[in-house]
């Protein structure tokens, strides 16, 4: 988050106003939600704000093109991958034809009434229609199976010669003759820690797609 001269209030009515409405929508305002948005102060704990007021969970290219208004590409393409997702899911898990077509129904009309005003971010489309699915359809678990399949995954993955190499190997680090094995221990565990979260944003590991 780079742009703290951009979003200092109180300069533009207008888009103060959408600013905070896109805070709202996201549940994502302390002020409007104390009891499930952390605090400024639990924020700048756990969240380097680098002087930012105000965080969002989601790229700074996303955030930039909602508040400006010119978010219908990035949203659109984002929207309609996560509906596709929930038809499935839908259609997997609801095996009577009429609840089935309910419950699709019903998520349509809700999906259609959220993305109206293009400023809900698309993880929080899919939270919300897949908490009114487990409401409605009883089903605790709906991703069960597809979370143990996508387990099931990423466990081979990590188990392959493969990935073990990869991990393991020293690219990356920079050593010299000044290096102390206290420097070179912090190296490693930075590395590793540095690949292990790349590693949870391949989305194809998961998928058992993921190429060495």
């Amino acid at each position: 988050m780079d742009r703290k001269a951009e979003n200092q209030p109180g300069q533009d009515a207008e888009r103060d106003a959408w600013l905070t409405n896109f805070y709202t929508e996201n549940h994502l305002a302390y002020e409007a939600f104390p009891d499930k948005v952390a605090s400024p102060e639990q924020l700048n704990f756990i969240v380097d704000m680098d002087g930012e007021k105000n965080y969002y969970p989601c790229s700074d290219e996303l955030f930039t093109a909602i508040i400006e208004k010119r978010g219908d590409t990035l949203l659109s393409t984002a929207y309609a991958e996560i509906w596709n997702r929930i038809e499935g899911l839908v259609s997997q898990a609801v095996s009577d034809t009429y609840r089935r077509r309910y419950m699709l129904s019903l998520l349509s009309i809700k999906y259609q009434h959220e993305i109206t005003s293009r400023v809900l971010l698309p993880t929080r489309l899919e939270k919300r229609l897949l908490g009114i699915f487990t409401t409605i359809s009883e089903i605790n678990r709906p991703l069960a199976q597809v979370r143990e399949r996508e387990n099931m995954q990423t466990a081979r993955f990590l188990a392959s010669k493969e990935f073990r190499d990869a991990f393991v190997a020293r690219q990356g680090l920079q050593l010299d003759d000044h290096s102390t094995l206290n420097d070179i221990d912090l190296q490693v565990h930075l590395l590793k820690l540095q690949r292990l979260l790349l590693l949870s944003t391949v989305h194809a590991i998961r998928q058992g797609s993921a190429d060495m």
